[in-house]
């Protein structure tokens, strides 16, 4: 098959327009991308490039930005040998029976993980803050992250909370 001078040209300008359109895609999404991968242990969460991670006395792992902390521990069978026994819903019942908090609040299935919320009053003068516990099982044991955030963002930032939870792998 012979292609004029016209078609050449043509197919020319066509390679070109498809190689631009990928490469603004390919541009736009990795400029605009706010993601920012965290690890403790063989843990992994995607939070955004606002959260930095930070040390809290009594939490073996703290990550923070200026709307939300999570803050949390592993609590392994090495270490813990009576919860190999454990379904992730029996630790997470544990968990809740063990936290000093109001009565009715509910443990929650959520896709791969448990959860219950709860609000705590004026946490260091800040305001009333909202609490989510989230248990998930790991590999070699079960890890409990507790997200949060003022009482009065729950509306903006607790979509986003779930979202960054439903990112933990191990």
């Amino acid at each position: 098959m012979k292609f004029s001078l016209n078609d050449k040209k043509m197919l020319i300008m066509l390679g070109s327009a498809i190689l631009s359109v990928i490469l603004i895609v390919v541009l736009v999404t990795t400029c605009t991308s706010n993601n920012k991968t965290f690890k403790y242990d063989n843990m992994k969460i995607t939070l955004t490039k606002d959260f930095s991670e930070t040390d809290v006395n009594g939490w073996e792992f703290c990550f923070t930005s200026n709307d939300a902390t999570i803050f949390g521990r592993k609590e392994t069978f090495k270490d813990y040998p009576l919860l190999e026994g454990f379904s992730l819903s029996e630790y997470s019942s544990l968990v809740l029976s063990n936290t000093k908090i109001d009565s009715s609040v509910e443990l929650k299935a959520h896709k791969d993980f448990y959860y219950f919320s709860y609000v705590s009053n004026n946490v260091a003068g800040k305001g009333d803050v909202m609490y989510y516990a989230m248990m998930f099982d790991a590999p070699d044991g079960f890890l409990v992250a507790y997200f949060s955030c003022l009482a009065d963002k729950v509306e903006t930032i607790g979509p986003q909370i779930f979202k960054w939870a439903d990112s933990v792998r191990f």
